[in-house]
């Protein structure tokens, strides 16, 4: 299977921003057993929980750590979260 493209990933996440999790730690429950520091990084939303771990395998197939999160607020409209150690 060819691998999925730079371009064809952002398709996979609705929002990308800078890690505020050392802000809002109530915010996300940790749904994976890899951990991020939680000032390090980027927060990517997702749709469903399929884009999600394709997203997070993704970076990981790059030497990339990535972890997946709950996003508990009411607002978001997207629970699936992916915290990469990557820069937006």
């Amino acid at each position: 299977m060819k691998n999925i493209t730079e371009a064809e990933i952002e398709f996979l996440s609705v929002a990308g921003m800078k890690s505020f999790l050392a802000d809002q730690p109530e915010r996300f429950e940790i749904l994976s057993a890899e951990k991020l520091p939680p000032d390090v990084g980027s927060l990517f939303w997702c749709e469903t929980s399929a884009a999600a771990l394709l997203l997070i395998d993704h970076y990981r197939t790059k030497g990339i750590k990535a972890c997946l999160l709950s996003d508990l607020t009411e607002y978001s409209g997207c629970a699936w979260v992916v915290h990469a150690e990557v820069t937006l």
